[in-house]
């Protein structure tokens, strides 16, 4: 039976027998979709989508629910995605990664078979979406004929947590606002206290020439806290009257990644101020560290300031998976591994149309065998080195490299625009695995009873991280462009998140 809906956005159906929620005529764009899930314009924007339509259950017991029911399409890219919302975040399945047969009497229309999808919600909240990638030729459907709790969460879900806006660390400008008339903010400026991007550059870097193509000047607020998801509240205000100047950035411990750009103060406050909404926005933290940088990007002359009023975390970096699903006799029972590469290092230059390819779905995949964590791996070099085609060892204790091209044709002609490698581990361990840009990055389990359960995906890159059982599991890369050449570096460690050789 289906659960009664809270509320459902876009072109949906719902009768005796299903919901349907489908693409295009009646859709909505990607913002409203955002905002209708969880009041954030911006929750889709990683994704690449441009619209969709979108249903809402709220209220529910949290535990593991099952969805039955089917995927269809007839988007010739099968590149669309079904997504999935539990207050926290956003799972994703793309049509590009489901076994889809013709649909009977159709010449265009392609679908599952009849599916479950297994989908833990840990708090009070379920949404399902079917959206537009890239653009918004095709139509894709989910049709939902039952939602059903079937068991208790098996693990106990993060509570949403306050974090006190005031900063463990500060550089420059860096203010506290406690204000009678809103909330109190923590402001994160650009003013005559700020700092020269040499020393903000040092402090996060090491190097003061690192962050030079950044900005001139601005200041820095630290967080130190656990681990995970964090939803900021904020606002950008600003003296700047050109709208390609100043910005803040959030610093992953690696790079800084835009947040906020100058452009989206849209409204006039005074003559010579402006200031945007009050927008929603979550990172992940990866090294203890939440970190923001406001920064003069060209000159000195006018102050910006980000404006924090709430931080709160909303889950733990290491979960258990939120999607999980089966396909009627269709799955493998194991990792398949039927896929033999050339043995031994390539020539060179790399032949642009080597005589094997990584393979395309988990019957072809190349399995890369047996996975190690350094710790257990002396005397052994269990890792390997992939590289256009070709296999031989890394020299690395618990590490494996993968080099491929990726959207271009396969040996035998078709379009390559996904490749697999499989793996098995018989210790628990770390997996540190560096991502491509050119890609996204999925990572499944293989289940004995023939289910596949989808762990992680990281769209265009930097970074996975997860801690793995003792198992079988498979890597997909797939690509929306074309020509693009992969790179993948997979480190395992049982003691270390952050091994990299």
């Amino acid at each position: 039976m289906l659960i009664t809906l809270a509320e459902t956005l876009g072109r949906t159906t719902l009768n005796d027998e299903a919901l349907t929620l489908s693409t295009g005529t009646g859709s909505r764009a990607a913002s409203s979709i955002g905002r209708f899930l969880d009041d954030d314009y911006q929750l889709l924007d990683p994704f690449g989508v441009v619209g969709g339509s979108a249903a809402l259950w709220t209220d529910l017991e949290p535990g593991l629910y099952r969805l039955n029911g089917q995927l269809a399409t007839r988007d010739n890219e099968n590149d669309d995605i079904a997504g999935f919302w539990d207050k926290r975040s956003l799972r994703t399945v793309r049509f590009s990664q489901l076994p889809l047969e013709q649909r009977q009497n159709s010449t265009v229309w392609h679908e599952t078979e009849p599916t479950s999808f297994y989908i833990n919600v840990p708090y009070d909240t379920l949404g399902l979406t079917i959206l537009d990638a890239d653009n918004s030729r095709g139509t894709s459907e989910a049709i939902i004929e039952s939602i059903e709790r079937v068991a208790d969460l098996q693990f106990a879900p993060v509570t949403p947590t306050e974090v006190a806006i005031a900063p463990n660390w500060s550089l420059g400008d860096v203010s506290y606002a406690s204000l009678s008339t809103r909330p109190d903010e923590l402001r994160i400026g650009t003013a005559s206290a700020n700092r020269a991007i040499s020393t903000i550059s040092r402090e996060l870097t090491g190097d003061y020439q690192a962050l030079a193509d950044y900005g001139v000047e601005g200041s820095i607020a630290q967080w130190s806290v656990p681990n995970g998801e964090y939803a900021i509240e904020w606002q950008f205000y600003t003296a700047e009257d050109d709208w390609d100047r100043d910005a803040a950035y959030f610093w992953n411990g690696d790079a800084m990644e835009l947040f906020a750009e100058r452009s989206v103060a849209t409204e006039q406050v005074s003559a010579t101020r402006w200031q945007s909404d009050w927008f929603t926005s979550t990172v992940e933290v990866l090294d203890g560290n939440l970190t923001f940088v406001t920064l003069d990007t060209v000159d000195g002359a006018d102050f910006s300031q980000l404006r924090i009023r709430s931080i709160e975390q909303v889950s733990e970096l290491i979960e258990l998976p939120l999607l999980e699903w089966s396909f009627p006799e269709t799955s493998p029972s194991t990792a398949p591994t039927t896929h033999d590469p050339i043995l031994g290092e390539p020539p060179w230059p790399y032949p642009e149309y080597p005589e094997v390819d990584m393979g395309n779905d988990w019957q072809t995949a190349w399995d890369l065998g047996l996975q190690r964590p350094w710790e257990s791996d002396i005397g052994m070099n269990t890792g390997t080195t992939w590289t256009h085609g070709y296999v031989y060892p890394s020299y690395h204790l618990g590490a494996s490299y993968i080099t491929e091209n990726l959207g271009g044709e396969t040996v035998g002609g078709d379009w390559d625009s996904v490749d697999r490698r499989t793996f098995f581990l018989d210790e628990g361990s770390y997996l540190n695995a560096y991502t491509d840009p050119n890609a996204i990055t999925e990572l499944v389990e293989f289940h004995p009873d023939g289910t596949i359960n989808a762990i992680a995906t990281v769209e265009y890159g930097p970074r996975l991280q997860t801690w793995l059982e003792p198992g079988n599991y498979g890597l997909s890369f797939f690509t929306e462009g074309d020509g693009a050449e992969i790179n993948t570096a997979l480190y395992w460690s049982n003691s270390d998140p952050n091994y990299a050789d």
